[in-house]
């Protein structure tokens, strides 16, 4: 295939709309041409700021907009000073914003075959507690809700095992469902249902399994890290009940890091991107702001725009300027052996992950992501670190939801306090933070006050 800059089917291959067999063709087009490839690299600049502000379809307002435009007509904009928590009226709105994989998922159940009762205590059916968990996936529409406030599955921690089993073996059968259904998992559906299952009452404590704090890996043991394409997002709104509603803090096992991080949309800036059939891979890296020698390495994984497609990521770290990593968030269920990683990323459908590195003297190159989109290789994309660039506004403010999280699990109590996340806040804080941003600096300062 022979293409100019200006070819239409550039921009064809960036939104992921020709052929496996044009894109492959696009590709070697792109490699055998510097100006081809220099072309195409621009466009793609472009395309990530268009996504940026349009995506998702713009047709189509998401739960999270509708309701801040209604909040917006209920209540006067905050027009004053920059103020580290902004004071707001009290309303469910918290409640409403995307809950993702978990919550998603058990909102038909809930609503479908829910029986007199709370919904949170429906028996369990998807197979007996002393038979194995069916080889099938199981429709979406009958899990119950006990599987579906699992927490979706992480990778496998080199070298750790089950410890302390559960007394039955039905959470392992509730897990095994869900890694089932999560193969399928259609992104128009959990939008479709997000605002609704936020709804649910707040699950009880002894419903929610027991997790393993996931810790740092030597690259002596393993240089590998396989990436979770998909994560819940029901944390954040059971925080916001517990510290809202019920004045108390949250539960630790309520706390999932990687849920709440994607409550929001977070996109890296300034570091190495890449794109392969409409879906794209970005990255971004920051200092780790509570362990200095640390380096903190954001990943985002943005679907592609005309249908799901199957995702494999690694993260290969180089052993030569890495000591070690932690992947934070995806923390194993106690008891459970780990099952395999989702594979589907739905349409337009996004996923953030962040992992604290250790990188050894000044190295700045720590090692590639090596991914597959639908089977085919795409091109590694390097981590670059670079101590001197200035962290963009969305790595900031993962760094503050990592460390909120980790204060409230006391995951790293000897590290991080109350004033540290404090102070985190009032650097992410400004009059013109998007309004889910206002409302969790709100819900961090009322978790402190309630911590102290």
């Amino acid at each position: 295939m022979k293409l100019h800059p200006e070819d239409p089917r550039l921009t064809a291959y960036l939104l992921g709309e020709l052929s496996p067999e044009e894109a492959a063709a696009v590709e070697r087009a792109a490699d055998a041409d510097a100006t081809v490839r220099a072309a195409l690299d621009e466009s793609h600049k472009v395309q990530r700021v268009l996504m940026g502000a349009l995506a998702p379809d713009s047709r189509i307002l998401l739960p999270r907009q509708r309701e801040n435009i209604r909040r917006a007509l209920r209540e006067t904009p905050n027009t004053g000073d920059q103020i580290p928590f902004p004071a707001r009226k009290r309303s469910p709105a918290p409640y409403l914003m995307p809950v993702g994989i978990a919550a998603a998922i058990a909102l038909i159940s809930w609503i479908a075959f829910r029986p007199a009762e709370d919904a949170t205590t429906a028996p369990i059916a998807t197979a007996p507690s002393d038979g194995p968990a069916s080889t099938s996936p199981a429709p979406v529409e009958k899990l119950p809700f006990a599987v579906a406030i699992l927490p979706a599955p992480g990778p496998k921690v080199p070298g750790q095992t089950m410890s302390n089993p559960p007394a039955k073996d039905q959470l392992a059968v509730n897990a095994k469902a869900l890694d089932l259904a999560l193969r399928d998992a259609s992104g128009e559906m959990l939008d479709r249902v997000a605002q609704q299952i936020a709804d649910a009452p707040l699950p009880d404590t002894s419903s929610l399994p027991d997790l393993i704090a996931r810790g740092s890996v030597s690259t002596a043991v393993s240089t590998q890290l396989d990436l979770p394409i998909l994560a819940g997002r029901g944390s954040l709104a059971w925080i916001y009940k517990s510290v809202k509603e019920n004045s108390s803090l949250p539960p630790s096992k309520a706390v999932r890091l990687e849920e709440i991080l994607n409550a929001f949309e977070l996109r890296p800036s300034g570091g190495t991107a890449a794109i392969s059939k409409g879906v794209s891979v970005s990255t971004e890296t920051l200092s780790c702001p509570w362990k200095p020698s640390a380096t903190l390495l954001m990943i985002h994984l943005q679907g592609a725009a005309n249908g799901p497609r199957k995702i494999e990521a690694a993260l290969s770290v180089d052993p030569s300027a890495v000591s070690s990593f932690r992947l934070l968030g995806f923390s194993p269920m106690r008891g459970v052996e780990p099952g395999a990683l989702p594979t589907q990323l739905p349409a337009r459908t996004a996923t953030t992950l962040l992992v604290q590195i250790e990188p050894r003297a000044n190295a700045s190159r720590l090692g590639d992501i090596h991914w597959k989109v639908d089977g085919a290789d795409a091109a590694p994309l390097a981590v670059i670190r670079n101590p001197e660039t200035e962290p963009s506004n969305d790595a900031r403010f993962a760094a503050l939801l990592a460390s909120y999280s980790l204060w409230l699990t006391q995951d790293r109590a000897d590290a991080i306090d109350p004033q540290i996340v404090a102070s985190l806040a009032r650097e992410c804080s400004a009059v013109d933070l998007p309004l889910d941003r206002k409302e969790v600096l709100v819900l961090i300062g009322k978790t402190i006050d309630l911590g102290n």
